[in-house]
């Protein structure tokens, strides 16, 4: 795959976005998650680069993406124009939005959005929910008094026990800043990464600059403005849902059919880097959905 990086101008600085394959009609920008780069989307680069404009960007302090000088900068609110402004630098008239993990919980905030989701044609979630929906589905369940909902949230806070890890100062980064070799990789693996990937081969300075600085996602989920509930989505979407995924429950999605009825969930036997244990699987489902 012959590709490039280009810089996308946002309001304080730049962030990087990898681009390959021919002007199109159709174009497909891809959003990675937390605690890894645009690599994560190589294997579909490589494979939709063949037909289709492509992109993948490198969200705000990775890589060689520019940090907001303020934490706040990493509140969904203040990164929903960069991924905007990605999608004009592809200049194609039909963009497809395919997103992982915090991309995903992003780009769920980004496609319920009128003044956002008139710029996309579709939108694919992996391995992600929409924050507000998450959070309602989650009460819902510890408020039903069903013992086995009870259960399931149980389940789910039991999951997301690093969230409020992360809400601590300075602990995490230290930990990723020196150990990051050794835990990275680990936690990779535990979510489905094949032992064999060469994502695994990061540096620990490649593994500083594309995991720190992203644990503010995690601080202003909670800390900062609560996301709002949607009470309709009309952008066209599908959500791919692993259903052994390391961080996620497949019961946390249970709602978002009341809110796009239109919306296609594909549960598969997967974890949860899907994209990069499954591509040829994730591929066929892209594809099949923006054709």
């Amino acid at each position: 795959m012959k590709s490039e990086y280009i810089s996308v101008p946002v309001s304080y600085g730049k962030i990087s976005m990898q681009v390959a394959g021919p002007e199109s009609q159709k174009a497909i920008l891809f959003i990675h998650g937390w605690p890894d780069s645009h690599d994560t989307w190589s294997h579909q680069m490589e494979h939709f680069s063949k037909k289709y404009r492509v992109g993948a960007i490198d969200l705000p302090g990775v890589g060689n993406s520019d940090a907001p000088p303020q934490r706040k900068g990493y509140h969904i609110d203040n990164i929903l124009p960069v991924i905007a402004a990605a999608i004009r630098a592809l200049k194609s008239p039909e963009v497809h939005l395919v997103a992982h993990d915090w991309g995903a919980i992003i780009s769920w905030v980004f496609a319920s959005r009128p003044e956002y989701a008139r710029l996309i044609t579709s939108y694919t979630a992996v391995s992600g929910p929409h924050p507000a929906l998450a959070r309602e589905n989650l009460f819902a369940k510890f408020k039903s008094l069903n013992p086995g909902k009870i259960i399931e949230g149980v389940q789910q806070a039991a999951k997301s026990w690093y969230i409020y890890l992360f809400q601590m100062p300075q602990v995490p980064d230290f930990i990723f800043n020196n150990f990051g070799r050794l835990v990275w990789p680990r936690a990779l693996m535990q979510g489905g990464v094949p032992p064999e990937d060469p994502m695994l081969e990061a540096s620990q300075d490649d593994i500083s600059r594309n995991v720190v600085n992203p644990l503010n996602l995690y601080r202003e989920l909670l800390q900062g403005e609560w996301i709002e509930m949607p009470t309709r989505i009309d952008t066209r979407l599908q959500v791919i849902i692993p259903n052994h995924d390391l961080a996620i429950t497949p019961e946390i999605y249970s709602n978002v059919t009341d809110v796009a009825p239109q919306a296609q969930l594909h549960y598969v036997d997967a974890n949860h880097w899907v994209q990069r244990s499954h591509p040829v699987l994730v591929n066929e489902l892209i594809e099949k959905f923006i054709r």
